[in-house]
């Protein structure tokens, strides 16, 4: 069967097409949609640099990650690696990494069996320094990981990559972003202020992100100040999640669900939208690189390292002395205390409005 018929105009190497062809750099990402939002700056960097993008391929997690990832790169050689080991795929993903040049795999998480794949192909492999202290044989220490390097995990990947390339040059700057390729240039004259809400994202991360209500709650207490409508955006299984946060919703504030939309759509919705509430999830990090303005919910995880990368942005957090918790130990929260719903609620909208003021003749913010 065409793969055209399958993936549409989608580049996803399934071995097929591009079997005699050898990358000198397989990137080892399967990760999030937030984390293929954040590898967009390395991306432009190597791009605009003397080494050939068509020289790596990048492994992700589904084909979700590769339709975001050619949002912004078309071009883009991908590779979606099923994790099963008695298939065809497999054996695709084989034959890659052994004939590449070197392996890059610089967010590794610090549980031994993740090495496992990586070990057996005895190519340069470089990986963060969560069990060596020094490099060993074929791997290749990046003497720090994203836990302990200081800076934004955006900037952690272009340092990654400049340990594996030295003519590569690290840029420190954790705002650097590049826009959706398919991003209508749209001005925002709605006859009504809109607000883009973010509260969707995988089960294993809703301890990153306020309770539903809790969004509810805010965004009631900030139409009090401002009128505005709400566009939220989400996919099927948000069912339950996006009624919760309707239930809580005052009956005079118009919402708008917006399902499943493909990824042009979604972005081309969102940047119509005067400003964002969203964490520090796949949400946000595609609200965040439209362009608007952000309120991005933090706490559970580290503003500082994994923010939305954004220019223009307010994070809020709660002051709990135990965050920001999020790493491989605390994967899944400490399921002791929904912390994000702590964040000062009052508080929070004040520092909202101080932050979105200095548009109050766009907005027709009431201040407080």
């Amino acid at each position: 069967m065409d793969l055209k018929l399958l993936f549409g105009p989608l580049r996803v190497i399934e071995l097929r097409a591009n079997l005699k062809k050898k990358y000198k750099f397989v990137f080892w990402y399967p990760y999030g949609l937030g984390d293929i939002v954040m590898l967009c700056p390395l991306i432009h960097e190597i791009k605009n640099s003397n080494i050939p993008l068509e020289d790596h391929l990048f492994i992700f997690k589904d084909n979700a990650s590769v339709k975001l990832a050619h949002e912004y790169f078309p071009e883009l050689e991908c590779f979606v690696f099923k994790r099963k080991i008695f298939s065809r795929n497999f054996l695709d993903f084989l034959f890659f990494a052994s004939s590449c040049k070197k392996i890059i795999a610089p967010m590794l998480s610090r549980k031994f069996q993740s090495y496992l794949p990586l070990l057996i192909f005895f190519k340069e492999t470089y990986v963060p320094n969560n069990f060596f202290s020094q490099s060993f044989l074929w791997l290749k220490n990046l003497s720090t990981n994203l836990l302990s390097f200081k800076g934004h995990q955006s900037m952690y990947l272009m340092y990654a990559y400049s340990k594996v390339n030295k003519i590569f040059t690290y840029k420190d700057s954790s705002s650097y972003k590049v826009k959706p390729l398919n991003l209508s240039d749209v001005s925002k004259n709605n006859e009504k202020n809109i607000v883009a809400v973010g509260l969707s994202c995988g089960p294993h991360e809703r301890h990153k992100l306020p309770s539903a209500r809790y969004f509810a709650k805010f965004i009631n207490l900030m139409h009090e100040y401002i009128d505005f409508e709400v566009f939220l955006f989400g996919i099927s299984s948000d069912g339950d999640l996006m009624s919760n946060f309707k239930e809580n919703l005052l009956p005079n504030i118009n919402c708008r669900e917006l399902i499943d939309l493909d990824f042009s759509d979604l972005f081309n919705h969102i940047s119509i939208c005067n400003f964002g509430i969203a964490g520090t999830t796949g949400q946000g990090h595609m609200f965040a690189s439209t362009g608007i303005k952000m309120i991005t919910f933090s706490g559970v995880t580290d503003f500082e390292k994994n923010g939305p990368l954004s220019e223009n942005q307010i994070p809020l957090s709660h002051d709990f002395k135990c965050g920001p918790c999020y790493s491989d130990d605390y994967q899944y929260g400490c399921k002791n205390i929904a912390c994000m719903d702590y964040i000062p609620l009052e508080d929070s909208v004040k520092k909202t409005l101080n932050f979105l003021k200095e548009e109050k003749d766009e907005l027709r913010v009431k201040l407080i």
